[in-house]
Parts: C-alpha cells; sequence; structure tokens
C-alpha cells in the first residue's frame, strides 16, 4: 500500500466516524427547542400581535386610509389603478381620493411612489373621459350614479301632496324652513288640526 492510498483511507474513515457522531450529539437542554414565547400565557401572546386592518381595492379609497397604508401597499393601489385605468390623470387620482392633486404630488414625491403611464402618454383629460377607461373610471368611482334617490312619502308628506291636490288654501313656506315644517306637521298629527298649504311655482 502506497502512502497516498494509506492517507485516502485514513480521511474516509475519519469523516465517516465524524459523520455518525454527529447523530449521538447530545444537546443541552435535550431534544425540545424552547422559544421566549413559550412561557407567556395567551394574553401576553394577543399583546403581541398589531392590529388587524381590511384593505378592499376593488373599491376607490379615501385619503386617510391611503395613507394610512404601508408604502408598499400604497404603491400596490397606485399600480392596479395604472393596470386598471390607464391614462388617469393625477388630479382625477387625487379627485377619487379625496384630496387635491397638489397633495397628492407632494405625497408621491416624498416616499418616492409613481402611477405608472403608458408609452408615448400625453396628459388629456377630455379624450381618457371619452374613451372607454374613462367611462369605467367613472363607474369605478360612482360618478355615473349622481341620481336622486327616490323615496315613498311619509303619512304626513303624503298628506300635504294631498292637500294641495285638493286645492287648500296656504301660505308660503320658505325653501330653508321646509324640515322645520314637516317636523311641525308630524307634531301636529291626530290632534285634528287643521293646516293649509300654499305652493308657488
Amino acid at each position: 500500500m502506497t502512502d497516498a492510498e494509506y492517507l485516502f483511507r485514513q480521511t474516509s474513515k475519519e469523516r465517516k466516524r465524524d459523520g455518525w457522531g454527529i447523530y449521538n450529539k447530545k444537546r443541552q437542554g435535550g431534544k425540545t427547542v424552547r422559544f421566549p414565547s413559550d412561557s407567556m400565557s395567551r394574553k401576553e401572546k394577543a399583546k403581541l400581535n398589531g392590529e388587524v386592518k381590511t384593505y378592499r381595492f376593488r373599491d376607490p379609497l379615501d385619503w386617510k386610509e391611503f395613507r394610512g397604508m404601508s408604502r408598499d401597499l400604497q404603491q400596490e393601489y397606485l399600480d392596479l389603478i395604472s393596470e386598471k385605468f390607464p391614462g388617469v390623470l393625477n388630479t382625477m387620482v387625487a379627485t377619487s381620493l379625496g384630496t387635491t392633486a397638489n397633495s397628492l404630488n407632494q405625497y408621491l414625491s416624498k416616499y418616492k411612489l409613481k402611477i405608472k403611464r403608458p408609452d408615448g402618454w400625453k396628459p388629456d383629460a377630455k379624450k381618457f373621459n371619452a374613451s372607454e377607461d374613462g367611462v369605467a373610471w367613472s363607474k369605478w368611482n360612482g360618478y355615473d350614479k349622481v341620481e336622486e334617490e327616490k323615496t315613498d312619502p311619509t303619512d304626513d308628506e303624503q298628506a300635504v301632496v294631498e292637500a294641495v291636490e285638493e286645492n287648500v288654501e296656504v301660505t308660503a313656506v320658505n325653501e330653508n324652513d321646509i324640515e322645520n315644517f314637516i317636523m311641525a306637521l308630524r307634531m301636529l298629527k291626530g290632534t285634528g288640526a287643521k293646516v293649509t298649504i300654499e305652493v308657488t311655482l
């Protein structure tokens, strides 16, 4: 056996021995790994948890909600707007959030956030509003739902309508006092009092 062969065999034997030895090594504390939280009560563990917040990116956020998010979530929200509505202007995003374009631009610059733009993009509000993306933006923000809500009249309001239809003589009511007038009608209900109404159109 040559010296080189002897050295090779000795080295292999030592490596095998060291390899098996690691499995039989006794560690301090046995096989159980302990953490600082193991000795804590449920209340103490609950105190370590942060506040749980939920954000619905499918609906527009307001300025307070937007600023309350972490920077990565803010950028994610802006990326979502950029992808869904390419070409939207900063002023429109600011209006959606309920702030001014100046405040939004300063905030984006301060925290290095940005609204991504398509290649060759030029700000053009009229062109954007007339596009499909502009229509989708209006729907998403609820601008297309600015309609008067029709509600059924209350008993008192119905009585007023009936009185007008019967041509009952009435005194003029100031537009600002309509709410007070309706409250007065509700208070008089059931007392048998006579009320006359005049409507000038």
